[in-house]
């Protein structure tokens, strides 16, 4: 990934992204362009938090040659062990989260194997 492309990159997010019409479409149109200035993407996840009332955010997780998926999380979803004092919820929450984070750091493990002059991918 050369320096141009990444300011290409850089300049259309800043100014608005104006050719994608939705938040999927800027979603797919933003990582269509990383892999064709050679980021190696093979899934991409993004949460927002929403000031919605009754909805805590919104997730979107886009694959090559897929249509991206949209979630929304209600404020209930994934917190409801911490609020009501069930600390089984909690705990469980907690050890699916690192059971999703060690699958991720394996996939990041897998890409630096396969891509020798990248720098170490590391998600948090």
């Amino acid at each position: 990934m050369n320096a141009r492309d990444l300011q290409n990159i850089s300049d259309w997010l800043i100014d608005g992204a104006r050719s994608a019409a939705s938040p999927a479409h800027m979603m797919a149109e933003t990582c269509e362009r990383l892999v064709q200035a050679g980021l190696p993407l093979w899934r991409v996840g993004v949460f927002v938090r929403t000031l919605h009332p009754e909805i805590f955010g919104r997730n979107f997780i886009w694959k090559p040659g897929a249509e991206v998926e949209i979630g929304t999380v209600d404020f209930g979803n994934g917190r409801r062990g911490e609020r009501t004092g069930q600390p089984r919820r909690g705990l469980l929450s907690l050890m699916q989260c690192a059971a999703r984070r060690a699958e991720t750091d394996r996939d990041a493990a897998q890409v630096n194997a396969r891509v020798p002059h990248s720098r170490s991918i590391r998600v948090r």
